[in-house]
């Protein structure tokens, strides 16, 4: 029995090719598939921006007849050619699903490619300036762009002179004062622009767009401004926000939606703390990273700490500690005035460095370099130094001065000169580094990285400089851009950051 399964186990393929018999006609083809190059994975565009893809397309059979191409953008087909070119995009902002399909009808068959395209607002990232043009308030864009060419970054800048009036056909109001960037709690959402003007409304703008998204007046209970209410300053957590008049009153606001803009109503009473309050201006710093904010309570002479925090966010703190007798009490300056005080970033929970110029009432200016820690219900100030600044004698009553948070340079202007202070060295003088033939400089800015710096002149014009430890050694300034456009009388340039995301 074993012998006879052995033999049927050696016959049976033998017995199945017998039984199997093709009576199939076939006619095998070779597939034409296209072989695509110089299609990237993900492309980046401005919306309003050229959008320009050429892919590289090869066939096996060398023949193309009877070929389609579709680019799929989102689900719609927005072309049909082979190479995709729009001198002005304006699809949807954010970042879409796309195809390359390649169409063979003769074998109907649908080659696709796909890519992510992400297209960034008109005004996205770069420098807004403010300016009075025409006896109005003006804001207008300058986008840069950068590129690699043989190794190196190359950058070029597109012009948007009076945006706003452009994209609404309305004046923003008169007597501009500043500009300001803030966030809700939403990283992907882009910041709005505050608008500070000294006559007419101040105006809250679409960070994106820069069109108006509410005036600010309709953000006070009633609808109106407090009697004798005129802006010169504000300052923004998630949770609170403050508007600072030229009197020295601060109004305030609490957020009811952190992840969203203009959820609360500023009040039409001044905040209070004890022994009054008259509040010089606010002090810029990374609040998310600090857990504070500052001001300059300058009737008190002394620093205020605003509390950006779980426990008591938005609590207005006089800042209460046990000074160093070899050092300005902060709390309590005496005979010294605050003139500047710009942050510093430092790697310490709940703490943020700090650069200020003090004034005593005899005229002498001293540098101040100190780091805060604030958290709960407590603040502690750490002294680095303080010392008269060599540099005194180059500042004048409209002095700009700009505390780089990111690297050890201090920026003043004196008239029509810009000069920069070494922190490192502390007592050498500050160094020239550019001036501008008797025209005043009215507002100094920093780029992301503190590699750029921007100015401002009283006639209109507006530079771009390269302020790299290369450059600054050098000696002589490096001019990375200069604007086309007169802008009228520039009165504040910030950079834009555009998302919190970037901002932090």
């Amino acid at each position: 029995m074993r012998r006879l399964q052995i033999i049927w186990i050696l016959l049976l393929p033998f017995v199945l090719g017998r039984c199997y018999e093709d009576k199939g006609s076939y006619d095998y083809k070779e597939m034409n598939k296209p072989q695509v190059a110089g299609l990237e994975g993900s492309y980046a565009v401005g919306l309003g921006d050229e959008l320009d893809i050429r892919p590289e397309i090869t066939f096996p059979l060398n023949n193309d007849s009877g070929i389609k191409y579709e680019w799929n953008v989102g689900g719609k087909i927005i072309s049909t050619e082979k190479n995709l070119y729009i001198p002005q995009y304006s699809g949807e902002i954010g970042t879409t699903y796309c195809s390359f399909n390649i169409i063979n009808e003769a074998e109907n068959v649908t080659y696709m490619n796909t890519f992510n395209l992400r297209v960034s607002p008109t005004y996205s990232v770069g420098w807004l300036i403010l300016s009075e043009k025409d006896g109005n308030t003006s804001i207008s864009y300058i986008r840069p762009k950068e590129q690699e060419k043989d190794g190196k970054a190359e950058y070029t800048f597109e012009e948007f002179p009076d945006a706003y009036f452009k994209n609404t056909g309305e004046i923003l109001g008169k007597s501009p004062v500043k500009l300001m960037e803030h966030w809700c709690f939403n990283y992907s959402v882009m910041g709005e622009v505050l608008v500070l003007n000294g006559e007419g409304d101040c105006v809250e703008l679409d960070g994106g767009a820069l069109t108006k998204k509410v005036a600010v007046k309709q953000e006070f209970i009633g609808e109106a401004y407090p009697r004798g209410f005129k802006a010169k300053d504000a300052t923004f957590s998630f949770n609170n926000s403050y508007l600072i008049s030229e009197d020295g009153k601060m109004y305030s606001r609490k957020s009811e939606d952190v992840g969203n803009y203009h959820t609360g109503l500023y009040g039409q009473e001044p905040v209070y703390v004890a022994d009054s309050l008259s509040i010089k201006f606010a002090i810029p710093a990374k609040f998310m990273n600090a857990y504070h904010m500052l001001v300059y309570d300058g009737y008190n002479r002394r620093l205020i700490w605003i509390a950006y925090d779980t426990y008591q966010p938005g609590k207005i703190n006089p800042l209460v500690y046990a000074a160093d007798p070899k050092f300005t009490n902060l709390g309590d300056m005496g005979d010294k005035d605050l003139v500047y005080c710009g942050y510093y970033k430092v790697s310490d929970f709940a703490t943020s460095g700090y650069f200020a110029l003090l004034k005593s009432d005899a005229g002498q200016y001293y540098v101040r370099d100190f780091k805060l820690y604030s958290y709960i219900f407590s603040a502690m100030v750490t002294d680095n130094y303080e010392m008269e600044f060599p540099g005194a004698s180059l500042i004048k009553p409209d002095s700009k001065f700009l505390s780089l948070p990111l690297r050890k340079y201090f920026f003043l202007s004196s008239g029509d000169v810009l000069y920069y202070y070494d922190k490192a060295t502390l007592e050498k003088a500050p160094k020239r580094y550019v001036g501008f033939d008797g025209v005043r400089i009215t507002s100094i800015q920093s780029n992301k990285d503190n590699n750029q710096i921007a100015v401002g002149l009283e006639n209109g014009k507006f530079y771009i400089y390269d302020i790299t430890d290369k450059s600054l050694a050098g000696g002589e300034p490096q001019l990375v851009y200069e604007a086309e456009t007169n802008f009228g009388k520039i009165v504040d340039v910030i950079y834009k950051y555009g998302t919190l995301l970037n901002y932090m």
